[in-house]
């Protein structure tokens, strides 16, 4: 065997003790977080506002709530998060203030 095998460790060695324990359970958290990217959810969230509205809206709002629990996890913004925002003002918000000014411009025609 070659000299030196014996002694290497494995890298995600566990910890013996319980409070050990919970601190690496707390850095494996935030490393999966922090990994996490929200772009292939912004394009199903798309995929289905073309498809239908409301389901669209439900997604984008569920993508982007957990969205933001990772950017206050982890404190910083992950990929995907501003084309989540982009995609409820585009899309979730965008149609509704059409439908509220076509409505109130259409009340203001004699």
């Amino acid at each position: 065997m070659h000299e030196g095998v014996e002694s290497m460790r494995p890298y995600n060695q566990f910890p013996q003790n319980e409070q050990d324990w919970q601190a690496w359970v707390d850095m494996e958290r935030w490393r999966a977080a922090a990994t996490r990217s929200y772009v292939n959810p912004a394009i199903v969230t798309l995929i289905l506002y073309f498809c239908c509205y409301v389901p669209g809206l439900i997604a984008n709002l569920v993508y982007l709530v957990a969205a933001w629990d990772t950017r206050q996890q982890v404190r910083r913004a992950p990929e995907g998060l501003g084309c989540l925002v982009a995609l409820l003002l585009v899309f979730g918000i965008g149609p509704i203030a059409a439908l509220f000014l076509a409505y109130f411009l259409a009340m203001q025609l004699p």
